[in-house]
């Protein structure tokens, strides 16, 4: 994994500051509606641009990313594919192919889960984009300490943090994050609220659908690592 992110910093208050933050950063003593609400547009749209152009040249992950690329940049990360659950989606009126997507690095027991989207394209071809997913992992911070940047939603069991993350977004930068500021817990010693459903189904049968998909995975060392913690 590279330990160079170019304009890191910059990205990571890009991230987690809205437009609307940033806006009124800029105009802190300005009571003009009109002329807010004229900096806020100009804002928001230098904050996407921003964002995205980072990513890029990072060749990080963004938002509504190509499926096939977001799956070379996990493997470049130490990702490797370990369930591929074909299921029937909706767009519109049309039914469409999509694909759950569950995800493990053996070095940092992280398990990551997407599923797919097939998206119209501005012309007219249809591709397939990451629409949601999900890190889960157990880890200890350097000192202890909650990194709100860094950490992701969870909670603390002693020291270790059961945690996720949104992980559409920025992975590159999130797992160097992540590395640099503590260390993996392998194998866990608490399963995260591990969620394997995709975007068809609700919260009646996730539990449900959780445990039928991980018991597809046949890789041995995920399966090791989430049964570690007991019976799922």
């Amino acid at each position: 994994m590279s330990t160079k992110y170019k304009h890191e910093k910059f990205m990571r208050e890009i991230l987690y500051t809205s437009p609307s933050e940033m806006a009124d950063k800029k105009t802190p003593n300005i009571n003009n509606d009109k002329i807010k609400g004229a900096i806020f547009g100009y804002m928001h749209g230098l904050h996407s641009h921003l964002r995205y152009s980072i990513l890029k040249l990072n060749d990080d992950t963004i938002l509504k990313e190509d499926t096939n690329n977001y799956l070379k940049i996990a493997k470049d990360l130490g990702f490797e594919i370990a369930l591929e659950f074909p299921y029937y989606g909706y767009n519109g009126d049309d039914i469409t192919h999509e694909y759950l997507y569950v995800l493990w690095h053996n070095d940092y027991g992280i398990l990551l889960k997407f599923y797919t989207l097939q998206m119209l394209t501005d012309v007219g071809v249809t591709k397939s984009i990451v629409q949601a997913g999900t890190l889960y992992y157990n880890y200890c911070p350097n000192n202890n300490q909650y990194i709100p940047d860094v950490m992701g939603d969870g909670y603390f069991k002693d020291r270790t943090w059961i945690g996720n993350n949104d992980c559409r977004e920025a992975l590159r930068l999130k797992m160097k994050l992540l590395k640099e500021n503590g260390k993996f817990v392998v194998p866990w010693i608490k399963k995260p609220e591990v969620n394997l459903c995709h975007f068809g189904e609700n919260n009646k049968v996730s539990d449900k659908a959780t445990k039928e998909r991980l018991n597809l995975i046949k890789n041995s060392s995920l399966r090791k690592n989430i049964f570690a913690c007991g019976s799922y």
